[in-house]
C-alpha cells in the first residue's frame, strides 16, 4: 500500500523540501515557507561548498562573488543573496528542478523578508512552473512581514494540505 508523503519546510528546510521532492518521486506534496529557488553555499567559514549533496555528490550552488562581499561585511544577508544571484550562469546551474515535483506545491514568502528575497524567488518558481506546464496545482501566498512571518500562516497551510494533499 502506497503512503502519501507531504514535506513542509521553512527557510533552508524549505530548500530541502523542494530538493527532496525534486529527486524523490514518492513525495506527493510540498509546502515551501520562505524557500529559495536555487542552491546556495553552506554556512561555513569560507562559503566554498554547497549546502546540499545528493548520492555523495555536492549539488551545484551559487558561489559567493565579489559583489556580495560588502553586504556580507555589513551583515546584510538579503543583500548578499541578491548580489550572489547576479551570477546568472551559476544561478541557472544551481536552480532547484521544481518542475520534477510530483504533486501540488504551496510557496509562502514574506513581503519584507530581511534574510532573503523570498517573494521574488517564489515568483520565479511560479513562473518556471507555468513555463514548464506543471501538471499539478501550485500557489504562491505572500505574507506581510519579515522572514519569520509566514510561520504564522499555519491555518492557511493546513487548508492547502486539506484541499490538495490526499492522504
Amino acid at each position: 500500500m502506497k503512503k502519501n508523503i507531504a514535506v513542509v519546510g521553512g527557510s533552508r528546510g524549505a530548500d530541502l523540501a523542494l530538493l527532496l521532492a525534486s529527486y524523490y518521486d514518492d513525495i506527493d506534496c510540498v509546502v515551501s515557507i520562505v524557500g529559495s529557488h536555487t542552491v546556495f553555499p553552506g554556512h561555513t567559514d569560507h562559503f566554498t561548498t554547497s549546502c546540499w549533496s545528493f548520492n555523495g555528490e555536492e549539488l551545484p550552488f551559487v558561489p559567493v562573488n565579489d559583489a556580495c562581499i560588502p553586504f556580507l561585511m555589513e551583515g546584510d544577508l538579503r543583500g548578499t543573496f541578491e548580489a550572489m544571484l547576479l551570477d546568472t550562469v551559476a544561478f541557472e546551474k544551481a536552480a532547484i528542478p521544481i518542475e520534477k515535483i510530483n504533486g501540488p506545491i504551496l510557496f509562502l514568502s514574506a513581503d519584507q523578508d530581511e534574510i532573503c528575497p523570498s517573494t521574488p524567488m517564489a515568483n520565479y518558481m511560479v513562473d518556471r512552473l507555468g513555463a514548464n506546464e506543471f501538471g499539478y496545482f501550485y500557489e504562491h501566498k505572500i505574507v506581510e512581514g519579515g522572514h519569520a512571518a509566514p510561520l504564522g500562516a499555519f491555518d492557511y497551510i493546513l487548508k492547502f494540505l486539506g484541499e490538495h494533499f490526499k492522504s
